[in-house]
C-alpha cells in the first residue's frame, strides 16, 4: 500500500511538472527551458515559469519583445537568437538582477532604447543601424559587448560607451563602420581585449587607445588603415598580442614612427613577416620592418619632422627645435649666429634638460648645412 501510494505521489509529482511546460517547449533540463518554432508568435502566451535560470527562444515570429521575465528574479542566461525581434520594450528586462548574459543576435533590431538593466550583451547579426548616446551607461557591471556583425552600423556616438567601467571584452568588428570618434573609448579603462577590424575601418584617432592600459589583445587588422601613429599603442604597456595583418600599408615618409614602434614590438605582433607594403606600387610587398631609408627616400624635412614630433612628447619646453639643439630662453641666439655643427659640438657647454646621441640623419643634414656655409640664426627655430 505504501508502495502504491508513493508510485501515485511521484506520478502526480511529474504530471504537474509536466504542466508547469509551456506547449512545443522542452524542459528536461533543470530550471531551464527551450522554445522554438514559427508558432511561436507572442511570448506573453506562453506562460513561462518563473523560476528559471536559463530561457532559451529561438527561430519564432516573434516581433515584439513584451515585458515578460520581469517576474523572472532568478534568470542568469536569456538566449533570444535567431527570431524577428524588432522592438523592445523598455522594461523588457527589468528587475533581472541575477542576469549574466543576453543573447539578441540575428534579429531584426533596429535601435537600442535606454534603461535596459542588463549584465552583459550580444548583439550581432542584427539590424542594428543607430546606438544612441549613454544606452549602456546602466550596465555597470559589463564585462563583454558584442556588437559585431551589424552591416546597418556605420557610425558610433562619443558617448556610447559611457560607464562600462568593468568592461574587459569589446566586440566591434564586421560593421559599417569607417572611423570612430575621439574620446569614445574613455570610460573603459579596465578593456583588455579589443576586435576593430572591418574592411571600412579607414582612419583612427590619434589617442584612441591612449587611457587603455590594461589592453592585452587587439584586432586590427583586414581594414582599409593605410598607417598608424608610432605611439599608437604606447600606452598600452600590457599588450601580449596584436593583430595588424591584411592591412594596405602605404609606405612613405609619414610611416616611420609606426615602422620604428614595431621592430620593438615584434614579439607581441602576429605574423610580423605579412605586414607589407601595399602602395607606391615601387615598394609593393615589401615588409615594413625592411623598409630603409634608401627604400622611402625622405627629404630632409620629412625628418625632421618626425623628430620633433618624437621631441614634443618627451615634454622639455626650452629647446631648440630637437632634443639636442637645446638652450635656455635666455641663450637665445638673438645676439649669435651659429652654425649647426656649432650649436651641435658646443651643446655639452649648454645648461640644457635633454641631451641624447644625436640621430644619424640630423647628423647628415648639419653636416650637408656645414658645407653648404649656412648660418642658421637660432632664434628662428624657437
Amino acid at each position: 500500500m505504501l508502495v502504491f501510494c508513493l508510485s501515485v505521489m511521484i506520478k502526480l509529482f511529474f504530471q504537474l511538472d509536466a504542466s508547469i511546460c509551456p506547449e512545443k517547449c522542452n524542459c528536461s533540463s533543470k530550471n531551464a527551458i527551450h522554445c522554438s518554432g514559427p508558432h511561436i508568435k507572442d511570448l506573453e502566451s506562453l506562460n513561462l515559469p518563473c523560476n528559471m535560470t536559463e530561457i532559451h527562444i529561438t527561430g519564432t515570429n516573434v516581433t515584439y519583445l513584451q515585458d515578460v521575465f520581469s517576474r523572472m528574479v532568478e534568470l542568469q542566461h536569456l538566449i533570444l537568437s535567431s527570431n524577428n525581434i524588432s522592438l523592445i520594450s523598455p522594461a523588457a528586462f527589468k528587475g533581472l538582477r541575477k542576469l549574466k548574459a543576453l543573447k539578441l543576435l540575428e534579429n531584426k533590431l533596429k535601435s537600442i532604447k535606454e534603461n535596459l538593466h542588463l549584465g552583459s550583451l550580444w548583439l550581432y547579426h542584427t539590424k542594428l543601424s543607430t546606438i544612441p548616446d549613454f544606452v549602456f551607461s546602466n550596465l555597470t557591471n559589463l564585462e563583454l559587448l558584442v556588437l559585431s556583425f551589424n552591416p546597418d552600423l556605420s557610425v558610433l556616438p562619443k558617448n556610447v560607451f559611457s560607464g562600462l567601467n568593468e568592461l574587459r571584452g569589446l566586440s566591434l568588428h564586421t560593421n559599417n563602420i569607417s572611423s570612430l570618434p575621439e574620446g569614445i573609448f574613455l570610460s573603459l579603462q579596465k578593456l583588455q581585449n579589443i576586435s576593430l577590424f572591418d574592411k571600412r575601418l579607414e582612419v583612427l584617432p590619434r589617442n584612441l587607445f591612449h587611457n587603455l592600459k590594461h589592453l592585452q589583445k587587439v584586432y586590427l587588422n583586414s581594414t582599409k588603415l593605410q598607417s598608424l601613429p608610432g605611439d599608437f599603442f604606447t600606452a598600452s604597456s600590457e599588450l601580449q598580442e596584436v593583430f595588424l595583418d591584411n592591412n594596405p600599408w602605404r609606405c612613405d615618409c609619414q610611416i616611420l614612427g609606426f615602422r620604428e614602434w614595431l621592430l620593438k614590438s615584434m614579439e607581441i605582433v602576429i605574423n610580423v613577416p605579412s605586414l607589407t607594403c601595399q602602395s607606391p606600387l615601387a615598394l609593393q610587398n615589401i615588409s615594413l620592418v625592411a623598409l630603409t631609408a634608401d627604400h622611402l627616400k625622405c627629404p630632409p624635412t620629412t625628418a625632421i619632422t618626425y623628430q620633433m614630433f618624437m621631441f614634443a612628447k618627451s615634454g622639455c619646453k626650452h629647446c631648440i627645435l630637437l632634443q639636442h639643439l637645446v638652450c635656455e630662453p635666455r641663450r637665445r641666439a638673438k645676439d649669435h649666429l651659429w652654425s649647426p655643427l656649432r650649436v651641435y659640438y658646443e651643446l655639452p657647454a649648454l645648461d640644457c634638460p635633454c641631451k641624447v646621441p644625436l640621430p644619424a640623419v640630423m647628423l647628415t643634414l648639419l653636416t650637408w648645412m656645414w658645407h653648404q656655409r649656412r648660418e642658421v640664426h637660432i632664434g628662428t627655430w624657437l
